[in-house]
Order: structure tokens, then sequence, then C-alpha cells
């Protein structure tokens, strides 16, 4: 294609990514401050999404992992967070030993690639949302703001990582996997997460050095979260895991720094808090 025809289509490609960005902001957004309910199924939208999207990228590898099975067991493991619900979370282990049943009436050749895929599908996805649950009901009561400030931070890393890399970027960080991501695209975001972190510290009146290091937290288990989903397209040759979002491609495109943040910003919360 001609340097002519290529102007219009990348102004087009921005103009799809930009909406399709502010509608789906929009709904976070909107999810999170409408209240307890509407949490819920954001968490649920985004794990099993993911879930579904990784399921698929896993048929492209050779195996056959069970449809459904993993997806009910994702469901009950995020509500189990939830509703802090001993039940459901008994039934999701449940579930988990039920696929080692249902494999042997599958035929399937791929057995043991089978159920470690439907068993990896819910530990990536499903346990990820369980923990934003629990940093969102900390307390036993529902505060949307940590939970946003967790989202926003990884955004604000995803974007000035991007700029920053684009115009600055010399050094490659993993090459092998992300040949565009650079070490100083990783600091960009660092220096700007970080900023954002703490001043969502000091709106909430609470300690500046806690939510710097939920910032620190946040950018590094992004950027490790961001590699791992790279590896897993990489190894089955797509590009996108899907097009469910216009520009920015599937749900795990647009979320997996969330899926690796949400449970190392947990563990530290919780470790800092004792």
């Amino acid at each position: 294609m001609s340097q002519k025809g290529e102007a219009p289509k990348k102004r087009n490609e921005f103009i799809t990514r930009t909406l399709s960005g502010a509608v789906l902001l929009a709904v976070v957004l909107g999810c999170l401050m409408f209240g307890k309910a509407t949490f819920l199924l954001l968490l649920l939208i985004i794990g099993l999404g993911s879930q579904v999207e990784f399921l698929g990228i896993s048929r492209q590898a050779g195996v056959e992992p069970s449809r459904l099975l993993p997806l009910a067991i994702g469901a009950l493991v995020i509500c189990g967070a939830f509703f802090s619900s001993a039940e459901l979370l008994l039934l999701a282990i449940g579930g988990c030993f039920l696929l080692f049943v249902l494999e042997l009436y599958r035929g399937s050749t791929t057995p043991l690639g089978n159920i470690a895929t439907s068993l990896m599908s819910v530990f990536y996805t499903a346990i990820p949302m369980a923990a934003l649950a629990l940093i969102g009901l900390r307390d036993g009561e529902y505060d949307y703001r940590t939970v946003l400030a967790i989202i926003a931070i990884t955004w604000i890393n995803d974007i000035f990582a991007y700029i920053v890399g684009v115009t600055m970027g010399r050094h490659r960080l993993f090459e092998r996997i992300s040949p565009k991501k650079s070490w100083e695209g990783f600091f960009g975001g660092l220096l700007f997460a970080t900023a954002a972190a703490v001043a969502v510290g000091a709106m909430l009146g609470e300690s500046l050095l806690l939510w710097g290091g939920v910032g620190i937290v946040v950018v590094v288990a992004a950027v490790l979260g961001d590699l791992v989903e790279s590896m897993f397209k990489r190894s089955v040759g797509v590009k996108d895991s899907g097009a469910l979002i216009p520009g920015h491609g599937g749900m795990l495109d647009r979320f997996d720094a969330l899926l690796f943040a949400a449970p190392f910003v947990l563990f530290y919360l919780t470790i800092v808090t004792l």
C-alpha cells in the first residue's frame, strides 16, 4: 500500500481505537461506581471474557480444553471471593476434580494438556478477578476507589510507557517476546504511574509511601502480565487474543496487565497492612 493510502488507514485506526477506548472506559467507570452488583458484573465480564479467549488461544496450540466447565469454575471462584462464600469455593474445587473425570469420557488424544489448560485458564483469569473483588471489598464494605485507582494506574503506565518508548526507546526490554518494548518506556511508565499512585494516596488521605509502593507493584506486575500474554500469542502465531474491542483486540489484550497487577497488589496490601 502506498504512503498516501497509509495515512487515512492509520487515522481511521486511531479514531476507532480512541472511540472504543472511551466506550470501554465509560463501561468500567459505570460498573465500578454504580454499586456492588455492577462491580460483580464487571469482574465476571473481564474474567470470563479473558478466559474464553485464553481457551481459544490454547486450542490453537493443539490441545482440547473443556469449553463450559472451566468457565463455570471461574465464575464460582469469582463469586466465592465476592460473597466470601466457602461453599462456592468448595464447589469450584469440586469442579476442578470433575475436569479429570470428564476427560475419561471425552476420548481426546491430549488429556493431560486438556486438563492442565482448563485449570490454567481458571488460575490465569478468574483468580485475579477474585483478588480484585477482595481488594474492592476490604473490611467488608465496597469501596470502588481503590479498584478504580489500580485500573487507572495500570492504564496510565500503559499509555506513558508507549509514549516514552516510541519517542525515546533505544534499549529493548524483552526483544524475544515483545520487540517494541524498551527500558526507556518501562521507566517512563513507572515514573508517571507511581506519581499517579502517590496522587491517589493524597486524594484519599492515606499513606503516600504505601500508595507509592502500590504504583511500583502495579507497574512491575503489569509489564510481566503483558509479556506473558505476548508469549502465549507468539507461541501460536496470533496477533490479538480476540476482536471484541475494536482497535484494541480482545478482552485479554486489554486486561492482561490487570490480571497480573490485581493479585500482586492484594499480596502487597495484605503484607504492609498486617
